[in-house]
């Protein structure tokens, strides 16, 4: 089963009327949610099903992000994936049917799910701090998403906006 754990991309606050749910990407989100779209199309990492937040600023990234890649056979927006915990996210995870699986959240609860989905780390500095946009590739030897174990992904890609050229 191949999973795809991306942070949503940078958020405005030009609008501070809005609730946190409603908060839009600003100009330099947009820009790395396309870059990120773009680079998991060159890679072959396209989703068939999609589980993302409902806040506008995570529907706003899957948007510009799936303009580089096939339609999936399924996509989700999930009130609980909004400011999620690892744990929350995983039983999201569980309930998938396809793979790859895209599953676009938010800080801190998407960094902490990637971390502990990996059996060990990338060798980057930006892993831990999970900063937006931030997209980890990894796979596991389970039959479906029910039986995928934490801690036991292997790593395929990690990346940030700032490193695709």
């Amino acid at each position: 089963m191949k999973l795809i754990i991306l942070r949503h991309a940078k958020s405005s606050w030009d609008a501070p009327h809005l609730s946190d749910h409603d908060r839009p990407l600003a100009p330099r989100g947009q820009r790395a949610a396309l870059t990120v779209g773009n680079w998991l199309g060159e890679r072959g990492h396209h989703p068939g099903s999609v589980i993302c937040s409902s806040a506008l600023r995570t529907r706003e990234t899957w948007s510009r992000v799936r303009g580089s890649l096939p339609e999936p056979e399924e996509i989700r927006f999930e009130r609980g994936l909004y400011h999620a915990g690892a744990a929350a996210i995983s039983a999201i995870m569980r309930t998938a049917r396809a793979s790859p699986l895209m599953i676009i959240g938010h800080n801190p609860g998407i960094g902490e799910f990637a971390r502990s989905s990996l059996a060990s780390p990338p060798p980057h500095d930006g892993f831990n701090r999970y900063p937006t946009a931030a997209v980890t590739v990894c796979e596991f030897e389970a039959e479906d998403w029910r039986a995928v174990v934490a801690g036991t992904g292997i790593l395929i890609d990690f990346t940030v906006p700032r490193d695709i050229r």
